[in-house]
């Protein structure tokens, strides 16, 4: 709000805003990513799935869980190299009067990709035995 209103009424924007607003939108997204897949909160539909018998449906399950993995998994394994280099070189984005770092919010990403990579094999596993260990979002 500080930024708007010194942008608009001052001409002077608040130093930093854009910095700080663009890597803190990442880090919250990728906060939320394990609780969304843990509480079943991912996009997902059905329809289809319903008409397949019981054995079928619990194989489509266990595929959707093993790819949702695999790609938590390349996204690590992508960004692991980029995360350590940011922390040895002490990356910061923006310049002139405001920098903000980076590196925390690389290591958050792959932090919280972690996570979520450990739900899915923690879901293809429910899958795979036939348990529920998940938390629906009526249990909230």
């Amino acid at each position: 709000m500080l930024d708007v209103l010194g942008r608009g009424l001052f001409n002077k924007p608040l130093t930093g805003t854009v910095e700080i607003v663009s890597n803190i939108i990442v880090v919250i997204a990728f906060l939320q990513i394990s609780y969304s897949i843990q509480t079943n909160g991912m996009f997902h539909t059905d329809m289809f799935v319903n008409l397949l018998p019981e054995g079928l449906k619990k194989f489509v399950r266990l595929l959707g869980e093993l790819a949702g993995a695999a790609l938590l998994g390349m996204m690590i394994y992508a960004s692991w190299e980029p995360m350590l280099h940011s922390w040895s070189i002490g990356e910061y984005f923006g310049g002139g009067q405001f920098r903000f770092p980076v590196y925390p919010v690389r290591t958050v990403v792959v932090f919280c990709c972690c996570l979520a990579f450990l739900n899915y094999l923690l879901r293809a596993f429910d899958a795979v035995t036939g348990s529920n260990s998940s938390v629906s979002q009526e249990e909230l």
